[in-house]
């Protein structure tokens, strides 16, 4: 890989494969609802859909048919720390297919009739989430850890904050988020080095550096106490504990851990409460990792009529597997790990992901060599410390969707069960 920096600070990332018959593309840009003020809450996502309503030379129309004429597989999505605009195309359509996302993120229209309309896309977008119970399990989740926090909002923002957007807003957020120092573009498949450098010199080399946009703060985690009532069929159940930021030195362990309680089929949550018990379908333990701090913790979705079982057995679980850990199922949760590194840096897009999402957040690109490693590294002792650090049930947070038995879950979250 290589990499580039302009005098503006925008970055360009490279990474030629002569094997492959197409080119990953993406602009990668540190905007998410992480960076977001109380006047600009759910901007970032909002901003993401308006670009492609149309430019100073091209309509939206034109931005669709253009990347549908070149087999492209224009998108973009927005996270809670950055925004990405990703592509693929054949070597000989790079120019054209990078043009056109680097023309919606430099001059956007944003019309107020285009918002207006945009608008309900986006409250459609909002109900959909609210009607997944996993989903907003999370959100409810990450808005109680992190209380007043930007860390704790949700990406596409309420209803009420999409209602107040307007073109002074989107405008003002977008000049102060989208500026060269906090962009990183990456290519990475079959295409000329020397022509991807030139066109990214060309649409962003000239860009003035930002002024102050708002810096992340540090997180303080907080244990709280969440229900939803809602007419769900399943009751979704998130039982959090603090996790780890990229740069902590326990992230690979955490990670280790979260796959050998509930990250494959052969984990103990899946083996204990689907395979030999029967209480659940669906039970997973999740490792989310932000710049600075995380979340980590188990979810599970089950029939409100039988919710005690299945929530006991897990958080009994929970409590004896700092002591308990094995060394096969460390041996099985790394195999798995480094597997998947290898195999989805394989992939053009992958590791276009992997490239510019380092850069983005960490400010460096780990080598597969140097991740495979870090993985190697994790010893029993160093798994069954991070347990035991990770898991403080001092500090355990309860969230729960659908038909909650309040008062059990109470009694969950103060250890008297």
């Amino acid at each position: 890989m290589k990499k580039i920096t302009l005098d503006n600070g925008f970055r360009i990332l490279l990474e030629r494969r002569v094997h492959t018959k197409s080119c990953s593309m993406g602009l990668y840009i540190a905007c998410g609802s992480r960076f977001e003020t109380q006047a600009f809450s759910g901007a970032a996502h909002f901003l993401e859909h308006m670009v492609f309503k149309g430019t100073e030379n091209r309509s939206a129309l034109d931005i669709a048919r253009q990347s549908d004429e070149l087999g492209g597989l224009l998108n973009a999505y927005t996270t809670k720390e950055y925004t990405c605009f990703h592509n693929k195309c054949l070597p000989g359509d790079v120019g054209l297919s990078f043009d056109i996302i680097a023309d919606m993120v430099t001059s956007p229209l944003l019309r107020e009739e285009d918002i207006d309309t945009e608008k309900n896309v986006v409250l459609e977008e909002i109900a959909m989430y609210l009607d997944s119970p996993e989903d907003l399990c999370f959100d409810r989740l990450c808005e109680g850890v992190w209380p007043g926090a930007t860390l704790g909002n949700s990406i596409t923002g309420t209803r009420a904050a999409v209602q107040a957007l307007d073109r002074a807003k989107l405008d003002a957020f977008r000049r102060q988020q989208y500026i060269p120092e906090r962009m990183v573009a990456a290519f990475c498949g079959s295409f000329d080095p020397d022509e991807a450098v030139e066109l990214a010199e060309r649409r962003f080399g000239s860009l003035d550096k930002g002024g102050n946009p708002p810096e992340i703060s540090c997180c303080e985690y907080v244990p709280c106490f969440v229900t939803v009532k809602k007419d769900f069929e399943q009751l979704c159940v998130s039982l959090g504990f603090p996790g780890v930021g990229y740069d902590d030195e326990r992230h690979y362990a955490c990670s280790l851990l979260t796959a050998v309680l509930g990250g494959n089929s052969s984990s103990r949550l899946f083996r204990r409460l689907r395979e030999e018990l029967g209480l659940v379908y669906s039970v997973d333990a999740f490792d989310s990792p932000f710049m600075g701090c995380g979340l980590a913790g188990v979810t599970m979705s089950m029939s409100p009529s039988v919710q005690h079982k299945p929530l006991s057995e897990a958080l009994a679980l929970l409590r004896g597997v700092a002591d308990d850990l094995k060394a096969d199922e460390l041996q099985t949760a790394a195999a798995q790990a480094k597997a998947s590194v290898v195999m989805g840096l394989e992939s053009a897009s992958g590791a276009l992901h992997h490239m510019a999402a380092g850069e983005l957040l960490r400010g460096r690109v780990l080598s597969q060599r140097e991740i495979l490693r870090n993985i190697d590294a994790v010893g029993l002792d160093t798994l069954k410390r991070t347990a035991s650090e990770i898991l403080d049930f001092s500090k355990l947070s309860v969230c729960a969707v659908g038909k909650p038995d309040v008062g059990f879950l109470r009694k969950l979250a103060r250890g008297a069960i």
